[in-house]
């Protein structure tokens, strides 16, 4: 039966809508509808219109609940691809519901193992139906020069003027039990800390929406000021993607305090640049790994990875 992908297209660009993209390019023979284009009615009737088997990739309990309900009746399927930490199921008046749902899903796909465990023990039912996949696709090549085209020139004029480059990104500034969750306090931090042995240092921090938490952003850029470390940290704002830029890069820093997965990390080494990661969830296989919010165990990682590279270019 043929799938049917149901999910947010970019823009904006995101985990999810960036996967569902370059899985359009990958496999093309498949159907994608865009759920940022679709409403309720609308996907009701796709349920009811079609036989397909519909791939649910934004995780809401009322797809699910309303795709379980309707394929009962219909000659269609459903499965789901589970992206990351959404997945922590709400015990409310929904859940026999829901579970009924999952169980009844073709398959499901998981990002990363912690999260089928997770699954499995509040239904071990799903654990014929389930799998772990992560959800990093090669991104097309093709596409490098248009992403190049949406550069400012002072971002290759930093990329040229700093050695190392560290990346990292984020898709705003969050708060996650009242820590930044993207970690851009510990990226600017691991900079004042290895200036003094890498004078030419640099970081580029892509953040695709900088207008959330305006105080949070200024009170960095403070901090910034006092580091002295101004013409070292470029913030690239806005929806672009970044592969590009891990192509010239020394090093991807992704200190997150919770993640799925880490597409980013995954994209880094794709392209020989090599990358640490917090230990929150299971990453990419070739990841350095330093301690959750541990700023000294972040630091030694960092300087041994570069130290690495370093020896590596010679």
């Amino acid at each position: 039966m043929k799938n049917c992908h149901y999910g947010p297209f970019p823009p904006p660009l995101g985990g999810v809508s960036v996967y569902i993209y370059r899985l359009s390019k990958l496999l093309p023979e498949d159907e994608y509808v865009d759920s940022g284009r679709v409403g309720r009615i609308g996907f009701i009737w796709l349920l009811l219109s079609r036989k397909r088997n519909f791939v649910i990739h934004c995780f809401l309990w009322k797809h699910i609940i309303t795709a379980w309900l309707i394929t009962r009746f219909t000659s269609g399927t459903f499965s789901i691809v589970i992206h990351g930490e959404e997945t922590y199921f709400p015990h409310t008046w929904k859940w026999s519901l829901i579970k009924r749902a999952l169980v009844s899903a073709q398959w499901i796909q998981l990002v990363n193992v912690e999260l089928k465990e997770y699954l499995i023990k509040l239904l071990p039912d799903c654990n014929a139906n389930s799998f772990v996949k992560h959800a990093f696709l090669p991104p097309p090549e093709e596409d490098e020069s248009s992403i190049l085209l949406t550069y400012d020139d002072a971002v290759f004029s930093f990329l040229e003027a700093h050695n190392p480059v560290l990346v990292a990104n984020a898709f705003q500034l969050a708060d996650w039990n009242g820590t930044d969750l993207y970690g851009l306090d510990m990226c600017v931090e691991l900079v004042n800390r290895l200036k003094g042995d890498y004078p030419g240092i640099g970081l580029l921090f892509a953040l695709a929406n900088d207008k959330f938490r305006p105080e949070y952003f200024a009170e960095i850029k403070h901090r910034i000021r006092e580091y002295q470390l101004e013409g070292r940290i470029y913030f690239l704002t806005g929806q672009r993607e970044l592969w590009p830029i891990m192509k010239k890069a020394d090093l991807m820093i992704r200190p997150t305090c919770t993640d799925g997965y880490g597409i980013s990390i995954a994209e880094a080494l794709f392209f020989d640049c090599p990358a640490i990661a917090s230990d929150v969830c299971p990453r990419p296989e070739g990841a350095v790994l330093f301690k959750n919010r541990d700023m000294d165990d972040f630091e030694q990682k960092t300087r041994e990875l570069l130290e690495r590279h370093n020896a590596d270019k010679v």
